[in-house]
């Protein structure tokens, strides 16, 4: 019943999470708001009896908080150079996705909640570039109903970054 009770707690901070960190607009870096979030997802792993759901509730809370800070942009040096990413929250929208890198890269992209791209490159394989066609940047659109996503970084051979510009 406890170990329920501790799930329970987390998914209602995760939600409470998500209404700070993102809205219809834009995703918004909320510090005190997601320290907040966070203070409560580590007390309800200090209780837990099996912690695996608030451990995965703290990871999921940070990673979007990331996201939101860093205004849906990566790259290697911050997120290493075959990380999966995530879970990210793209508010509603249409967005132009730009990748630069020298070398070859890869990324796929799994949604976890909402529709992310349905129809469109983004709903599978975003990204699967040979080296040197995108030095000056390759470019999909996407567009977003409003979902949460893991982006999964492979067959990287140098820096690479990619950004979110919101279209409408």
């Amino acid at each position: 019943m406890k170990r329920i009770m501790v799930f329970v707690l987390a998914l209602l901070l995760m939600a409470s999470a998500v209404s700070v960190l993102a809205q219809d607009d834009a995703p918004v870096c909320d510090a005190a708001g997601t320290a907040d979030v966070l203070a409560g997802l580590v007390e309800a792993l200090r209780t837990a009896e099996s912690p695996i759901e608030a451990i995965s509730a703290v990871r999921d809370a940070a990673s979007m908080a990331a996201a939101a800070c860093s205004g849906l942009n990566f790259s290697s040096d911050v997120e290493g150079m075959m990380p999966v990413i995530g879970p990210v929250g793209i508010p509603e929208g249409l967005y132009r996705v730009t990748l630069t890198t020298e070398g070859y890269f890869g990324m796929t992209v799994d949604a976890l909640d909402g529709v992310c791209g349905e129809g469109t490159r983004m709903s599978s394989r975003a990204f699967n570039v040979f080296s040197g066609t995108a030095t000056a940047g390759a470019e999909i659109v996407i567009i977003s109903e409003g979902c949460e996503a893991l982006f999964s970084v492979s067959n990287v051979t140098a820096p690479w970054t990619i950004s979110f510009e919101k279209l409408r």
